[in-house]
């Protein structure tokens, strides 16, 4: 590209271009995801001492994804066993990992 060249805007692909972004129900505003934040739902102190006391892994694990996968299985017409739910791409990538790698088999890691 030559440096003095404005960038070409980004345009989605036909099919997309007519959507809106992803709002709550009643609510003009959309929602901002911060994916990247891996964020709870909050919690007040009294909450987090119940929890601390009664399920102290309810603060520190993801929750028991099989009801959603289930859930996700009936929707999409497909076995529960074939949806994969994951905390993010570096557990898939974990996941993948733990099933193809053992000692004595090779890994290619390339950074950016």
């Amino acid at each position: 590209m030559n440096p003095t060249t404005e960038p070409t805007p980004f345009t989605p692909i036909p099919r997309l271009r007519s959507e809106t972004a992803y709002a709550r129900a009643n609510t003009p505003q959309p929602i901002d995801l911060r994916l990247d934040a891996n964020e709870g739902p909050a919690r007040t102190p009294d909450e987090i001492a119940a929890l601390l006391t009664t399920n102290p892994d309810a603060l520190r694990r993801y929750p028991d994804a099989r009801a959603l996968e289930s859930l996700l299985a009936q929707r999409l017409n497909t076995a529960p066993e074939r949806i994969l739910l994951t905390a993010g791409a570096d557990d898939a990538l974990d996941r993948a990992c733990r099933i193809a790698l053992e000692p004595g088999r090779t890994a290619l890691a390339t950074t950016p």
